[in-house]
């Protein structure tokens, strides 16, 4: 059975929609397994997880994640663009990183661009390469609200 291009156009972006989020949800639920199923094996890498392999990435996230008592990736903006059985997208991300403190508490926020080059593989759309473009970052204090 064929399906209507304009369709199949549909399914492909909402998948990749999908992934983006997923991706998301790993690493706030620290779900490195979640995370690296984004990804081909093979996946190239560059940003602020270092530059290279995914595998690097991947371990600085281990590494860098018992800092934070709590991460949430907020996804606004994404384009995507298809090109048969490959695809490139850019997802403005807002992500808060709440640090404890030993006097009070704090949120890292960062602006980020995930600049990604997919692939459709036998299994659905995975990420092949990704570059992560910071646009901002910001430390706010956590205080209490007020009595």
């Amino acid at each position: 059975m064929t399906v209507d291009p304009l369709v199949q156009g549909l399914i492909d972006r909402a998948a990749i929609e999908d992934l983006l989020v997923r991706y998301a949800r790993g690493v706030d639920r620290r779900d490195l397994a979640l995370v690296a199923s984004c990804f081909t094996p093979d996946a190239a890498y560059e940003g602020s997880l270092g530059n290279g392999t995914i595998d690097i990435a991947l371990g600085a996230l281990r590494e860098r994640m018992p800092r934070y008592h709590s991460t949430m990736h907020l996804l606004t903006n994404h384009l995507i663009e298809l090109h048969g059985d490959r695809a490139t997208s850019e997802t403005y991300a807002l992500v808060y990183h709440r640090l404890e403190g030993e006097d009070e508490d704090e949120d890292f926020v960062v602006g980020v661009r995930y600049l990604d080059d997919l692939s459709r593989q036998p299994d659905g759309w995975r990420i092949v390469r990704r570059r992560t473009a910071m646009e901002f970052q910001r430390w706010d204090a956590v205080r209490p609200p007020p009595q």
